[in-house]
């Protein structure tokens, strides 16, 4: 089978979710039993997977050192411009197309090839003070409705694109994302004594506040509790505002890193907490059961998919319950030895394996 992905998350993303499922897809697609032969056209990519050994030795790095005005916009011209030129040479080779993100620029290019589209959330959708949502939702709305398949990586999210969009359901596929061990780096880093581990972006429905204010009623039951963010950029002015008035100066840590330090930033944990309103699968989740990590989830229907009975629960509008939590994790290593060893078994449940597995029945059925 082979199979055309074109530039466009490779182009936006130096590096996230959404670039690294196609990445684990795709180094899967290289064993010699996949049947698949891709192509990713692309001239330049600043993304950190593409570039891992064996996936793409060639592709030029250049831009990731080189940040000026209009970088962004240049890149993504010059692989657009590839993609199409691509199409346009070699519609008789390609039997699937599968664009990474939303944009149906490609649609007046294909022709006879089908096309799979991956929605990965309807955050965009189900939240209105988005960024560019109203792009976001039109874009997807777009390359949703010509698409001869959809896939998603949970059954929420495939009943939110039901309810939205109006798709058939037949049209589409759940499969669920697949589990990368986190590299472990040698020696651990300098990290705080006891602390909770929050990982990634902070705004909007991340729900971030409310995690806050649950860490104001935990701290009070151990002085040297510490919410450690992992990534997601600097505390804001707004958020230090609140962790003012909250009173938790000195209490709330920001720092980066390295992907080899994440095993030992999970492991060292009380818990992972995970406090969003919506979610399209969690690979988080998937970490810190990596790390044996104990978690602590939202109750959103999208987490109880994926964490089973793995993690604790919380209704994701109450601080004092998600307080309660964090106070019992700090408290009772039963607990946490507990979780630990249900989310080891729980990850059984998840390999990129099985994912480019029931990919590629996918792209077999429309073809």
């Amino acid at each position: 089978m082979k199979i055309l992905y074109d530039h466009q998350i490779f182009s936006s993303q130096p590096f996230g979710g959404i670039s690294r499922y196609f990445c684990s897809l795709l180094q899967e697609f290289t064993k010699n039993d996949s049947g698949v032969e891709f192509t990713v056209p692309l001239f330049f990519s600043n993304n950190s997977y593409i570039h891992e050994p064996g996936l793409y030795p060639n592709l030029n790095y250049f831009f990731r050192d080189h940040n000026f005005r209009g970088r962004d916009r240049i890149l993504e011209f010059f692989n657009r411009w590839k993609v199409i030129s691509y199409l346009s040479k070699n519609k008789q080779q390609v039997q699937v197309f599968h664009p990474t993100y939303y944009s149906p620029y490609f649609i007046d290019h294909l022709g006879k090839i089908p096309y799979v589209l991956t929605v990965h959330d309807m955050i965009h959708e189900r939240f209105e003070n988005l960024p560019a949502r109203d792009k976001e939702c039109s874009d997807k709305a777009a390359s949703v409705k010509q698409a001869a398949a959809i896939i998603v990586p949970s059954a929420s999210t495939k009943q939110d694109l039901i309810k939205f969009l109006g798709t058939a359901p037949e049209k589409i596929h759940v499969i669920h994302h697949g589990f990368t061990q986190v590299k472990q780096d040698a020696t651990s880093p300098k990290l705080p004594e006891k602390y909770f581990l929050y990982v990634g972006q902070r705004k909007y429905y991340k729900n971030f506040p409310l995690l806050l204010k649950a860490f104001a009623g935990t701290v009070t039951a151990d002085s040297k509790a510490i919410l450690l963010c992992c990534g997601g950029g600097t505390i804001t002015g707004e958020e230090n505002t609140l962790i003012n008035q909250l009173g938790l100066s000195g209490r709330i840590m920001q720092r980066n890193f390295t992907d080899g330090e994440l095993f030992h930033v999970y492991h060292q944990a009380a818990a992972f907490v995970y406090p969003s309103l919506c979610e399209g699968f969690g690979i988080p989740v998937l970490e810190a059961f990596g790390c044996d990590c104990p978690v602590i989830l939202s109750d959103i229907p999208c987490f109880r998919e994926v964490a089973g009975d793995a993690a604790s629960y919380f209704k994701p509008d109450s601080a004092p319950e998600l307080s309660d939590l964090m106070r019992e994790m700090l408290n009772s290593e039963i607990l946490r030895n507990e979780l630990k060893l249900k989310g080891r078994k729980r990850l059984a449940a998840f390999s990129w394996r099985k994912a480019a597995a029931a990919t590629t029945e996918v792209y077999r059925k429309i073809s």
